[in-house]
């Protein structure tokens, strides 16, 4: 954000301190940005809930076990025995 108010708002660097234009500009800039940002994240604020819910339900639906499965008893896979 600095930056690119600077590069917009500043044109040269021939004197030490800003005039009473560029900082006016600076102002404008930054508070563009800043109330774009604060618009921006009061929408991702207002949908994050909804996001968060249908990745909640995605994972669940994916992790389900189908009924058709035959669930797997410990018994079902044989362990090798280890001679000594």
């Amino acid at each position: 954000m600095t930056e690119l108010c600077f590069q917009r708002c500043v044109p040269s660097l021939h004197q030490r301190a800003l005039d009473t234009e560029e900082e006016a500009c600076l102002h404008s800039c930054a508070g563009k940005l800043i109330h774009s940002n604060h618009r921006l994240m009061a929408a991702y604020v207002q949908l994050m809930p909804a996001l968060v819910h249908r990745r909640i339900a995605d994972y669940e639906a994916a992790s389900a076990v189908p009924a058709c499965w035959p669930t797997l008893q410990i018994m079902d896979f044989p362990v090798p025995m280890i001679r000594r």
